[in-house]
C-alpha cells in the first residue's frame, strides 16, 4: 500500500516538472515523436515527403509519400501538384487535375527531355519531318503522322558540286538531317553540302572528300544516348565503285573528321542508315536474294539484331531509309520485270511484329537519300 502511494506521488511529481523527459519514446504513441515542436491545432505541413497534422499542439505524421509522389498539404500524396498547370509525367507534359492526378496530354518530349513541365530539347522548325532527295536534285518532305504518309515537293536544290568520281556531272547520293532541320546532302563527288530545308539554299560544309577511303556512303544521325541532344553522324560505305559496301565510320559534327568504326557484313547491297532519339542506329540492307533491317552495334559496325524481309522483286536501282515514331520507312526503286520499268515505292517496317506494308507505290521520283533528325518522335503519338 505504501509502495503504491509512493509511486503515485512520484508520477505526479514527474508530470508537474515535465512528464516524458526521461523515458524512452513509445513508437505506438502517435504524439511522442512530436513533442517540443508546438503548433496550432488543425494545421498541415509537408516536410521531406512526409505530411503532418497538428493535433493537441504537436505534429502527427499522417502520410509518407513514395519517391515518385508529391506531398500536398490539403490532398496528401499525389502524382502532381494542382498549383502548377503543366507537369512532367515521364516523357510527357500533362495537365494536373484538382485532385492531384494527371489529366490531358499536352506534349510528348524526346526521351529524358521533359523538365519542369516543358520539353527542354531545342529543335529547328519542322525538324520532326522526314526529308528526301532524288537523283534529279528535288527535295521533298515526307510526313507519316496519323498514317497520312504525305509526300510534298519542296523544290530543287542547286549545290556547287564538282565532278563525280567517275568524271561526270555529280548528283545527290545520300543525305541526313540534324536537329536544326538542316539537310546534309552527300553528292557522288564525295562532297557534303548543308541545305536549308526552308528556302533550299545550299552551302559547302567543308567536309574533306574521300577521308580514309570513304568516297560515297550512306549516312544517319543518332543521339549519343537517351536524354541527350548530343548526336553523331554515322556513315557506311567506301569506294564509289561498290556503293554502300565497305566499313562503318562516324563523322564528328564539329570538326567534320571521319574515324572508322569497323567492317560491314558482306551483303548484296550496302546499307542505308537512320538513327533515333534513343541512341539507336538502324540500317536497311536491300537485296533480291537477302533483304533485312538491322539494329546496328555502333562500336563494331555489325548488326546487333536482324529482321529478315521478303527479297525485292527486281534489280535495286536506288534505296534510302528513315525512322519515324518507332517505325522504319524504306524508299526503294527496283526494276520490276512485270511492269517492264522502274517502280519507286515506300515500304513501312514495324519491328514489334516484323510486318512490312507498302504505303506508297509508283512514285515519280527515284529517291537516293532520306534524312530524319533525332527530334522525330520515337513512338507513335
Amino acid at each position: 500500500m505504501h509502495g503504491s502511494v509512493r509511486s503515485l506521488l512520484a508520477c505526479l511529481l514527474v508530470l508537474t516538472i515535465g512528464c516524458t523527459a526521461n523515458r524512452s519514446v513509445d513508437l505506438e504513441d502517435p504524439y511522442a515523436v512530436a513533442h517540443g515542436n508546438e503548433c496550432s491545432d488543425g494545421q498541415w505541413q509537408c516536410q521531406d515527403g512526409t505530411r503532418k497534422q497538428c493535433v493537441r499542439g504537436n505534429w502527427l505524421t499522417r502520410n509518407i509519400c513514395l519517391p515518385t509522389q508529391l506531398c500536398e498539404t490539403k490532398l496528401g500524396c499525389v502524382a502532381c501538384s494542382p498549383r502548377l498547370p503543366k507537369q512532367c509525367d515521364g516523357d510527357n507534359v500533362r495537365v494536373c487535375g484538382p485532385d492531384g492526378s494527371f489529366g490531358d496530354l499536352v506534349q510528348k518530349c524526346d526521351p529524358g527531355m521533359c523538365k519542369g513541365g516543358t520539353c527542354i530539347n531545342t529543335c529547328g522548325e519542322n525538324a520532326d519531318l522526314v526529308y528526301l532527295v532524288d537523283e534529279q536534285y528535288r527535295l521533298l518532305s515526307f510526313n507519316p503522322k496519323d498514317g497520312k504518309n504525305e509526300l510534298k515537293l519542296l523544290g530543287n536544290i542547286d549545290c556547287p558540286a564538282g565532278p563525280s568520281f567517275d568524271g561526270g556531272t555529280s548528283t545527290p547520293f545520300s543525305m541526313s538531317v540534324d536537329r536544326d532541320a538542316r539537310a546534309w546532302v552527300l553528292y557522288n563527288s564525295g562532297e557534303i553540302f548543308w541545305v536549308n530545308t526552308k528556302d533550299l539554299s545550299c552551302k559547302a560544309s567543308g567536309f574533306k572528300p574521300a577521308q580514309d577511303g570513304f568516297e560515297t556512303f550512306g549516312m544517319g544521325f543518332v543521339t549519343d544516348g537517351v536524354g541527350t541532344e548530343a548526336e553523331t553522324l554515322f556513315v557506311t560505305g567506301g569506294s564509289h565503285l561498290d556503293p554502300g559496301k565497305g566499313r562503318m565510320a562516324q563523322v564528328d559534327k564539329k570538326s567534320l573528321m571521319l574515324s572508322a568504326v569497323g567492317s560491314l557484313p558482306t551483303t548484296e547491297y550496302g546499307p542505308e542508315l537512320t538513327g533515333t532519339g534513343r541512341g539507336e542506329l538502324w540500317a536497311y540492307f536491300p537485296g533480291m536474294t537477302e533483304s533485312f533491317v538491322a539494329r546496328m552495334d555502333k562500336s563494331s559496325g555489325l548488326p546487333a539484331q536482324k529482321y529478315p524481309l521478303m527479297p525485292l522483286p527486281g534489280t535495286v536501282r536506288a534505296w534510302a531509309f528513315a525512322h519515324w515514331g518507332g517505325r522504319y520507312y524504306m524508299f526503294v526503286t527496283v526494276f520490276d520485270p512485270a511492269l517492264g520499268r522502274n517502280n519507286s515505292q515506300v515500304l513501312m517496317f514495324t519491328p514489334d511484329d516484323g510486318m512490312v506494308v507498302k504505303v506508297l507505290d509508283n512514285l515519280p521520283y527515284i529517291i537516293v537519300g532520306a534524312g530524319v533528325s533525332t527530334c522525330a518522335p520515337v513512338i507513335i503519338g
